[in-house]
C-alpha cells in the first residue's frame, strides 16, 4: 500500500516511519525545553500549589502521576513517580523553583516512556517472547489502532479497572471509540 498524507497503509504511527535521527532529537529537544519554559512560567496552569517557591512533595508528587501519567498512558509505578520527585527535589535545593519545574516537565516530555508506545507484557516477562498485553498497553494499542492517538480519559480508567480483559469489554471500547 502506498503512502497518503504521512501514513503507510492508513496509519501514522508505523514503527518503520518513526525512527529517531539526529535532527528529530534535536528539535524534540528544543521543542521540550520550550514547552517546559512556558509552563515553568505560569506553574498555576499546572497546579495551584507548584506557585509557592517550595512547593510539598505532595504537590510534586500528586502533578507528577497525573502529568506524566498522562503523558505515559498508563498509572506511575511508585518507583517511577518517587525519582521525579525527589529530582524536583534536588533541582529546587539550589533555589529556582521554575528552573526545577521546567527540569521536571522536561524529564517526562523526553522519557521514553513519553515518545514510545511499548507493548512488552507485565514486569519481569521474558524478553523476545509472546507476551500478554498490559491492560495499559491494550488500552494504548487499541485507541491507536482506531483513533491514532492516545488513550481517552474512560479507555484508561477502564485500563485501570481491569476492564479490558474480555471480549466484550473491547468490543464495547472498539465501538465507542468508532463512534466518536
Amino acid at each position: 500500500t502506498g503512502t497518503l498524507a504521512g501514513q503507510v497503509g492508513g496509519f501514522s504511527n508505523q514503527a518503520a516511519r518513526l525512527g529517531l535521527t539526529e535532527p528529530h532529537v534535536a528539535q524534540l529537544l528544543e521543542l521540550s525545553y520550550q514547552i517546559a519554559s512556558d509552563a515553568a512560567q505560569e506553574p498555576t496552569r499546572l497546579a495551584a500549589c507548584l506557585a509557592d517557591p517550595r512547593p510539598t512533595p505532595d504537590c510534586v508528587r500528586g502533578f507528577v502521576e497525573a502529568f506524566a501519567g498522562g503523558a505515559f498512558r498508563r498509572d506511575l509505578a511508585a518507583a517511577e513517580a518517587d525519582a521525579l520527585v525527589m529530582q524536583h527535589a534536588r533541582t529546587l535545593a539550589g533555589g529556582d523553583a521554575r528552573a526545577a519545574l521546567r527540569q521536571l516537565v522536561m524529564a517526562v516530555l523526553t522519557s521514553p516512556n513519553t515518545l514510545f508506545r511499548t507493548e512488552l507484557g507485565p514486569e519481569g516477562a521474558p524478553a523476545g517472547g509472546v507476551v500478554t498485553l498490559t491492560p495499559f498497553e491494550r488500552a494504548s494499542a487499541l485507541s491507536y489502532f482506531l483513533t491514532d492517538g492516545p488513550p481517552d480519559a474512560e479507555l484508561l480508567a477502564a485500563a485501570r479497572a481491569g476492564a479490558l480483559e474480555r471480549q466484550e469489554q473491547l468490543a464495547a471500547h472498539t465501538r465507542r471509540l468508532l463512534a466518536r
